[in-house]
């Protein structure tokens, strides 16, 4: 605020400096309770926020085990990975049990091959015309310009095919050879070739697989298909990939051998469901750790941390250990150990080997205790935390009331600062007044003196 700078005339006092201390002076009791209330209303915010991110830290970890997710975990293994591997489909929850798997043989892919002696040089000109290849359904065409040699026919080709085929050319004793292999594993890979226009022959470059010819290419490898037995069920394929063989599995395979047989395993994964619940004992550890330290209070240096005796704390400590005695009484009534023990400070401890014994005794009580929406151990625990977390929340209250504390805050010191205003206003007017008081008395008694002075000198 802009203060008057002067020195009183009549006074000689230095008015802004006083004025300037008088409204310090005003300001200090205020500023001060001010700086408290926004220093302590910053600490409970603060305060309530590392709250709320232990609490949804903790949600996240009930939820997890609520969903059932972990506990429907599986895992798959081939006895032989040598010759077939497998993996879950992502999503999938397939059928505990093992199959008795046989792999006949391999999908393969066709190639073919010209007669190295039809052609002798690389430069030598290809006779003219178009060639239409079949395969996979689809056809395309290649047209075998003048002057093409083998080099750019296998070329032009590959540019056609999209993948669908390859051609190299592989240079003998004999001369040049195009070597053709289908992109497509299996019979639906089979590859046809015929000369649909041109006046001059391209014989040595066509195959019919129903009627080969003399003359024509020549099939080095068959397109052959997948054969597998799966619990003696024949399953024929093109692709040695195959997604539907078993419900929710991907199998693939790798070496045939007929007549040798191997299992193929699925099993249910423990390890999905011990993350899960050794998840939830660290968050909930975390959260009762925050709700200590943000009431804790400290008899040493007689310091108190923001929320300490706040009544949401000590709910709230409550809350969760209540939860976990309703949890350990279901348990007790199934008769089985949850795998979680609890410490004289309320906090809790994951036996994992002891939690995995009775997982794999009792699944189902498990699974009953631990997942699912009538679940003993989350049921409780998942409302508290609805209830605290949620829109209308009591933390989330309890964080748009102290953000409008603050602002309340910067508001008074906003009220503040005027009323400072009109108070150095009322002081500076005040100062200006006695200063011109002084003025006119200063002035009266050096009029008084000088009177005096001449009637001393009139009387000698």
């Amino acid at each position: 605020m802009g203060l008057i700078s002067n020195v009183g005339l009549g006074s000689g006092l230095d008015i802004s400096s006083l004025v300037q201390q008088l409204v310090d002076s005003e300001r200090a009791g205020p500023s001060a309770a001010l700086n408290r209330r926004e220093a302590r209303t910053k600490a409970q915010i603060s305060a309530v926020a590392q709250v709320k991110s232990a609490f949804s830290q903790l949600q996240t970890a009930v939820n997890k085990l609520r969903d059932g997710a972990a506990f429907d975990a599986r895992k798959v293994s081939s006895s032989d990975s040598d010759r077939l591997s497998a993996s879950i489909k992502v999503g999938s929850t397939p059928a505990l049990g093992r199959y008795t798997i046989e792999v006949e043989s391999l999908a393969s892919a066709q190639k073919l091959q010209s007669d190295p002696a039809a052609i002798s040089s690389a430069t030598d000109a290809l006779p003219t015309g178009t060639l239409s290849f079949t395969l996979d359904g689809s056809q395309f065409d290649v047209v075998i310009a003048a002057d093409t040699d083998i080099y750019e026919a296998a070329q032009a080709i590959n540019q056609a095919a999209g993948g669908k085929l390859q051609a190299s050319v592989i240079r003998g004793d004999d001369g040049f050879s195009l070597s053709l292999t289908s992109g497509v594993t299996g019979s639906a890979g089979e590859i046809t070739i015929s000369q649909t226009a041109g006046g001059s022959s391209l014989q040595a470059f066509t195959f019919d697989p129903n009627s080969p010819q003399a003359g024509a290419m020549d099939e080095t490898a068959p397109a052959s298909d997948a054969v597998l037995y799966v619990d003696g069920v024949k399953r024929t394929a093109s692709s040695n990939s195959l997604s539907d063989v078993i419900s929710g599995l991907d199998l693939t395979l790798k070496k045939a051998e007929l007549g040798h047989s191997f299992t193929l395993t699925v099993a249910e994964d423990t390890s999905g469901a011990r993350a899960a619940v050794e998840g939830f004992v660290n968050a909930y550890n975390t959260a009762l750790k925050v709700l200590a330290q943000v009431s804790a209070y400290d008899e040493n240096n007689n310091t108190a941390q923001a929320l300490n005796g706040d009544a949401f704390v000590r709910n709230a400590t409550a809350q969760l250990r209540n939860v976990l005695s309703d949890a350990f009484r279901a348990a007790a009534s199934e008769g089985v150990k949850l795998g979680i023990d609890t410490g004289v400070d309320g906090s809790l401890s994951f036996k994992s080997a002891d939690f995995l014994q009775g997982l794999e005794a009792s699944p189902n009580a498990y699974r009953r205790l631990f997942a699912g929406e009538e679940a003993a151990l989350t049921r409780g625990l998942s409302s508290y935390l609805d209830s605290v977390l949620g829109n209308n929340g009591t933390l989330i209250q309890r964080s748009e009331s102290l953000d409008r504390a603050l602002k309340n805050v910067t508001a008074d010191r906003s009220a503040l600062d005027r009323r400072l205003v009109g108070i150095e206003e009322r002081y500076r007017k005040q100062f200006v007044a006695l200063d011109g008081l002084l003025a006119k008395l200063n002035n009266t008694s050096q009029y008084l003196a000088q009177q005096l002075a001449g009637l001393g000198g009139s009387q000698g």
